[in-house]
């Protein structure tokens, strides 16, 4: 297993990240937050879900 802490935007990093390395599958953790934080500042979860080009396991 290889970890890094890679600097910048993570969907752009992810994405890249993928491409680089030939992933086949992408696993996240995610905690909740209130629904009204999400309506005001968005979630980088969500929107790494919807970027996704690979098959993706969410775990909360």
């Amino acid at each position: 297993m290889v970890a890094d802490v890679l600097p910048g935007d993570p969907e752009t990093v992810i994405a890249r990240e993928v491409k680089a390395r030939n992933i086949d599958m992408l696993l996240m953790g995610a905690y909740a937050h209130s629904p009204l934080r999400a309506l005001i500042f968005g979630s980088k979860t969500t929107d790494l879900l919807r970027a996704a080009t690979i098959p993706t396991l969410l775990l909360r």
